[in-house]
């Protein structure tokens, strides 16, 4: 038992004691496990090419058939990861022109130049609220009301569909001309 001494008294007074709590047998503490990695890092944006080690004789030429398998394997798991340099090496085994992407090359840096520009302005990707979509949604069905009261289209979907695209691709090009021909007058004044 525990005395306590009351202040200004000379009482002690006796607490009753708290058992103890008992230990229980230990147990096995949790195993933690480490986090496993599923997938490496993402490849770079401009990765070098890879250099195949140049082997010292063809590897295909006296191999056990352990080794031809081996190396096919590693030759296809280079070719997931390495694909730029795989692509580059079966042209220089080719040699015979078949595959020319020259002209997808081109396309690429005017698609990547598109691309550099409208993720510069990431304002417009903004998906537009509720209010604002429903009013598009109006203004599109009632141009799609006035445009099957017309009467070319009434009697030629078609051909008024096609008459208006040809329209619409001669105002664009008069366009561009009559800006360019802008540019190149105030360009001039400089």
């Amino acid at each position: 038992a525990q005395a306590i001494l009351l202040s200004g008294t000379s009482a002690v007074q006796t607490l009753p004691r708290t058992p103890r709590p008992r230990r229980v047998a230990s147990t096995m503490p949790k195993v933690e496990r480490a986090r496993v990695k599923y997938h490496d890092k993402a490849p770079p944006l401009k990765p070098e090419p890879f250099k195949f080690p140049e082997p010292e004789d063809d590897p295909a030429a006296g191999a056990s058939r352990g080794k031809r398998k081996r190396a096919q394997r590693r030759e296809d798991f280079m070719r997931k990861f390495e694909f730029v340099s795989f692509v580059e090496r079966q042209e220089e085994m080719r040699q015979n022109g078949s595959l020319d992407l020259g002209d997808i090359a081109g396309g690429l840096e005017s698609a990547l130049a598109e691309g550099a520009a409208s993720a510069a302005q990431p304002a417009q990707a903004k998906r537009p609220g509720r209010k604002a979509e429903a009013a598009a949604t109006e203004r599109e069905m009632a141009q799609y009301q006035g445009v099957l009261q017309v009467d070319a289209f009434k009697q030629d979907p078609l051909g008024a569909l096609e008459q208006h695209l040809k329209n619409s691709l001669k105002r664009q090009e008069d366009e561009e001309r009559r800006r360019q021909k802008e540019a190149d007058a105030g360009g001039g004044r400089k």
